[in-house]
């Protein structure tokens, strides 16, 4: 049986995710921006150069030095190429 209500609950779930973004130092738009899309197309295989153009993100050594602090956060994100990005599963 559960106790609490939906509200709690969603708050409940919004606290373990201010937890995660603060214990990985996700500290900038622009990371949260490219978790989410690596999140939202797990299977697809893209090109620094189309991750950056895609994420608006202006160009590819943004994007590695993004990638180069989530990595270092603890975050298993793969390789970052030039011909494209692999996700380690």
């Amino acid at each position: 049986m559960n106790f609490l209500s939906f509200d709690e609950r969603r708050a409940w779930k919004m606290n373990d995710l201010v937890k995660f973004i603060r214990a990985k130092r996700i500290d900038s738009f622009q990371k949260l921006r490219l978790l989410d899309f690596l999140h939202r197309h797990p299977e697809s295989s893209w090109t620094s150069q189309e991750i950056a153009e895609r994420l608006y993100l202006g160009n590819m050594p943004l994007l590695e030095e993004i990638m180069a602090d989530l990595r270092s956060a603890g975050l298993g994100l793969g390789r970052l190429r030039r011909e494209s990005l692999y996700i380690a599963q």
